[in-house]
Parts: structure tokens; C-alpha cells; sequence
């Protein structure tokens, strides 16, 4: 499969300012992204206003990484923007939601179990 840009659908909307994807927050990442086939990936070179300790890529700027490319990983697998209306533990106490690294249905964590695989 060649690359392909995503096409941020939320961009045009008034008042979306996602830290992480908003292409008109001032003080955001302006992630975008590239689905390869079996990966998204995203591109981004850090300024010296995203570091935590000298030198360091702050944590919370990291999360935001993470969970941006996870986001953007299930909109575009799922076709949706990761959305998931029974996002709770069933009457058994186990959490439905599942989550996958990559396209090959490995599993990389699931919180039905706690841990990660």
C-alpha cells in the first residue's frame, strides 16, 4: 500500500482546538499524519517550549504523542474517531474495550486483564 496523508475532518469545525491535531492551536502539536497500510505514522519535530527537564521531551508532550497516533490509528482502521459507547466493565467486572498496536491483530494491551501483553 502506498502512503496516504490523512485528511483531518475535525480542521474545519468552529472552535476545534485539539492540542494535539488542531492545525489553528497556537500552542499544539499540529500533529498530521500518514497511514502506511499496516501503521500510521506521524512526523513532528519538537521546539525548545515542549521540554520538561534540559533538553528532554516533556512526558505529558509524549502521552499526547502516543495517544494522538492510537486516535488517529483506530479512526482509520475503524472509520471512526475511536468512539466507544460501552467503554465500561460488564456485569462480570471485565472492561470491553480492547486495544491494538498495528493492523496485524497483535494485541498490545488488554484492559480486560490489566497487564500488558
Amino acid at each position: 500500500m502506498e502512503k496516504r496523508k490523512m485528511y483531518n475532518a475535525y480542521a474545519d469545525l468552529e472552535g476545534y482546538n485539539c492540542f494535539g491535531c488542531s492545525p489553528t492551536n497556537p500552542y499544539g502539536l499540529k500533529c498530521k499524519f500518514v497511514d502506511e497500510g499496516e501503521y500510521i505514522t506521524c512526523h513532528w519535530v519538537p521546539s525548545e517550549n515542549y521540554q520538561g527537564f534540559f533538553h528532554v521531551l516533556h512526558g505529558g508532550i509524549q502521552a499526547t504523542l502516543i495517544d494522538e497516533i492510537a486516535s488517529w490509528a483506530i479512526f482509520s482502521h475503524e472509520k471512526n474517531a475511536g468512539e466507544i459507547p460501552t467503554a465500561c466493565p460488564d456485569r462480570s467486572g471485565r472492561n470491553l474495550v480492547e486495544s491494538q498496536g498495528d493492523r496485524s491483530g497483535k494485541t498490545v494491551g488488554d484492559r480486560s486483564r490489566g497487564a500488558f501483553q
